[in-house]
């Protein structure tokens, strides 16, 4: 399970796919709400999911554990671009 607390309103990235959602491993988000535990499982996440434009494209309830924040790495930059995110792969 994550234990990494995100900030409300924190861009945030997926850490698995939801084909039911058509959303992919590591594509980002921002979180809006917490979602509590009603059924002794997990806590979840209300996210807002932005395409490439900025444009918002569908609000979105996963799993706690399937959101880490949103991260820079060796070989990915993520930019925002007003509400949106663009990435661009390092040469």
């Amino acid at each position: 399970m994550n234990d990494i607390s995100v900030l409300l309103y924190s861009r945030v990235s997926l850490n698995q796919d939801f084909p039911d959602y058509k959303l992919k491993q590591d594509d980002p988000a921002t979180l809006i709400d917490t979602v509590p535990d009603l059924e002794g499982s997990e806590e979840g996440y209300l996210l807002e999911v932005f395409n490439a434009l900025g444009e918002s494209i569908g609000v979105v309830t996963v799993p706690k554990s399937a959101v880490s924040p949103l991260r820079l790495d060796g070989n990915f930059v993520s930019t925002l671009i007003g509400f949106g995110f663009i990435a661009l792969q390092s040469e």
